[in-house]
């Protein structure tokens, strides 16, 4: 799968799973040290493949991992 092909997608995903909570993109950002658009980028794919959902509140949106 595309989003865990690299280190960057498999560190997103990680997060996710192990989060006790749904994480904002910039929660994500902030955890992974990676640039915002790069991890919008690796959530894009799982969220396509039902493997992540996502739900807006106010100006953020919160990201958690399906299973």
């Amino acid at each position: 799968m595309k989003a865990l092909a690299d280190e960057a997608g498999l560190g997103v995903m990680n997060l996710l799973l192990t989060a006790k909570v749904p994480l904002c993109v910039y929660e994500v950002v902030d955890a992974s040290s990676l640039p915002q658009y790069l991890v919008s980028r690796h959530l894009v794919i799982p969220k396509k493949r039902r493997l992540s959902k996502s739900k807006r509140k106010e100006l953020t949106e919160r990201k958690a991992a399906e299973g």
